[in-house]
């Protein structure tokens, strides 16, 4: 979207879910991590530990006090997130060189977790040094479910981008 003043990048596509439901529409994800391939298929077979698996393969150390609320929220269309799930996925595996590469030109903000691999860190720092208007902001002790386990700094570092 060619009229966008800012762009939020986060790492996962749960983060984007995550900001949209609060109005946050200018989110993309990197996705620095990978989603084990069979983990669309479970969840679209609609088991109950399904979606229980997938947050454990996509955010291992949030803090899962809430999980009971995102388990239900995430149950309710299962098949929707499955495809969801693929359609990133295959997204990734073809234009991988494009998102390992890319820089923006549009003022922006990347927001990753401390305890999030080293690869994926490495990216968002090259990305904030090599795009003029690009800000980097780490959370520690988070991981790249940040969105869920540090809504709060991540609502200050988002509000603070926009001031």
């Amino acid at each position: 979207n060619r009229s966008l003043e800012r762009l939020i990048v986060v790492e996962g596509y749960m983060d984007v879910v995550a900001l949209a439901q609060f109005g946050f529409e200018n989110c993309v994800a990197t996705l620095g991590t990978a989603t084990p391939g069979d983990q669309a298929e479970l969840l679209m077979s609609g088991k109950a530990d399904a979606v229980l698996g997938f947050l454990d393969a996509v955010s291992p150390f949030r803090d899962k006090a809430g999980d009971d609320l995102v388990v239900r929220r995430l149950s309710e269309n299962l098949a929707g997130l499955g495809y969801g799930v693929r359609a990133v996925s295959q997204a990734l595996t073809r234009y991988s060189d494009h998102y390992a590469n890319w820089i923006s030109p549009v003022p922006g903000m990347s927001l990753i977790g401390g305890l999030s691999p080293e690869s994926m860190r490495m990216r968002h720092k090259r990305l904030a040094a090599e795009s003029p208007t690009w800000v980097l902001h780490e959370v520690p002790r988070a991981d790249h479910g940040v969105v869920y386990s540090r809504p709060k700094q991540v609502a200050s570092a988002i509000n603070a981008l926009r001031a």
